[in-house]
């Protein structure tokens, strides 16, 4: 739809903005706590030029689906996690090398530092605009089976992201690593159909995993990043004012996640 349009009220010029910021989350999320911080504080900033309206729990579409129209400019916002974009920005598959951060505030200080520039710089080249990335923890595995040391990953089918770094990862565990579309974990591990999942404390709890799982196995093994990214052009075509306003409300709502 349309993003900018004349309406009575708003800047100066008489102009107001409406932005779409799309997730594939909850709204008990990091994600949504990210974008709902945003919209909060574009609106106050901007004295009611702008206003913002959130599109959660997939109504836009999966991972792919928001990062696929945030490129072609249907969606103007996504917050989204690193594992989903890989196929869009491969630089960003640096984040599914595994067990290289020992903490958070190791994984916090690398992100916010000058790999940042150049991650920018990637994003923009695939026609994204990266503000920075946020966390919410590192993914851990929930099992149905006790693992308890290395030989115990042996034949266990484990749900992954449609990622091939993550498949490889724990094809190397001896684990059968099994694709699926997040929707239909819960059913699967239900089902038995698949044994353990992968994910952060946050979408393990908010998705109630634990109802259908008896181990957590604290892997660590990578950090969850999520990241708010809008439409390079769109971005560019804002008068500079209201990109300075952006950019300011989306490192708030960055640290703030």
């Amino acid at each position: 739809g349309e993003t900018a349009q004349q309406e009575p009220g708003g800047d100066a010029a008489g102009e107001t903005y409406s932005f779409s910021v799309g997730t594939n989350t909850a709204e008990d999320s990091v994600n949504h706590l990210l974008a709902a911080k945003f919209k909060e504080l574009i609106e106050d900033r901007s004295d009611g030029a702008v206003t913002v309206t959130l599109y959660e729990n997939g109504a836009l579409g999966g991972d792919a689906e928001l990062t696929e129209s945030c490129i072609a400019g249907s969606v103007d916002f996504i917050v989204g996690m690193t594992g989903s974009l890989v196929n869009y920005i491969p630089e960003a598959a640096l984040f599914d090398l595994p067990n290289v951060f020992p903490d958070l505030e190791t994984a916090r200080e690398v992100l916010d530092g000058p790999i940042l520039a150049e991650l920018q710089a990637a994003y923009e080249a695939g026609g994204l605009k990266l503000f920075g990335y946020a966390d919410s923890g590192f993914r851990v595995m929930t099992s149905s089976k006790a693992v308890r040391q290395m030989s115990d990953f042996s034949g266990i089918k484990i749900r992954t992201m449609e990622n091939s770094y993550h498949m490889d990862f724990w094809k190397k565990l001896k684990a059968s690593p099994t694709p699926m579309s997040f929707s239909e974990v819960y059913i699967g591990l239900q089902q038995g159909t698949i044994d353990a999942q992968e994910n952060p404390y946050e979408v393990i709890v908010s998705n109630k995993l634990y109802e259908q799982q008896d181990y957590v196995v604290e892997t660590n093994h990578l950090p969850h990043l999520i990241s708010l990214i809008v439409n390079d052009d769109f971005f560019k075509d804002l008068p500079e004012d209201e990109q300075e306003i952006m950019t300011e409300a989306a490192q708030l709502a960055t640290e703030y996640a």
